[in-house]
């Protein structure tokens, strides 16, 4: 397969179905009982993001990121972020309470760190996120981009496994270890990213 590297690059918004799942979150929704659906749904919190922002460090990712003053962030038992926008944080908290929800479609952006034993680059992972292309219902796009931000190597492609889901890697500073990012569309990527500064991981979070 010929690969095509470009520095940056758009994409069209794409619209995906469900949940984000694999390298993405991956939520555990609860089994209805009869009287839990009886019960009214997940009322519906505000989706729009404040224009107040604030920093967050999230050191063992190497990172800190603006992100608006009404969005959260969850760390999940994988070690995984989640930054949530307030309508996705009221979601999970009425699914955790057994409350339904009108759909269950997250668009939130996640980091999640990665062994990668054989010392591969983010470049070289990125390349690798193909040799499941022959897996049914499943696509790597063939266009990857790389960015350099604070002199950190950044690689994006998109990944279609029924949903498209754009990924970010990076090497996390002085080890093997790769961090990957993921956001439901290139155009989220490329923003989180532009609201990214990589500050360096101290020892102790290694």
């Amino acid at each position: 397969m010929a690969y095509r590297h470009i520095g940056c690059c758009t994409m069209r918004k794409i619209l995906a179905v469900g949940v984000m799942l694999g390298g993405a979150i991956a939520l555990s929704f609860p089994t209805m009982s009869s009287r839990a659906i009886a019960q009214e749904t997940c009322p519906n919190a505000s989706h729009i993001a404040s224009t107040t922002t604030r920093i967050v460090q999230l050191q063992q990712f190497g990172v800190q990121i603006s992100i608006p003053e009404n969005f959260r962030t969850m760390a999940r038992q994988d070690s995984s972020v989640s930054i949530l926008s307030p309508q996705e944080f009221n979601h999970i908290q009425c699914l955790n309470q057994g409350i339904p929800v009108l759909g269950t479609e997250l668009e939130s952006e996640d980091f999640r760190l990665l062994e990668n034993p054989e010392g591969l680059s983010a470049l070289e992972y990125a390349k690798d996120a193909a040799v499941q292309d022959n897996t049914p219902g499943y696509f790597a796009s063939d266009t990857i981009c790389i960015q350099t931000i604070d002199d950190v190597e950044v690689v994006m492609r998109e990944i279609s496994a029924g949903y498209d889901i754009a990924y970010a890697w990076y090497r996390l500073n002085d080890t093997e270890n790769l961090v990957q990012i993921s956001a439901f569309t290139k155009d989220d990527l490329l923003d989180l990213l532009g609201r990214t500064q990589f500050i360096g991981t101290p020892s102790d979070q290694i």
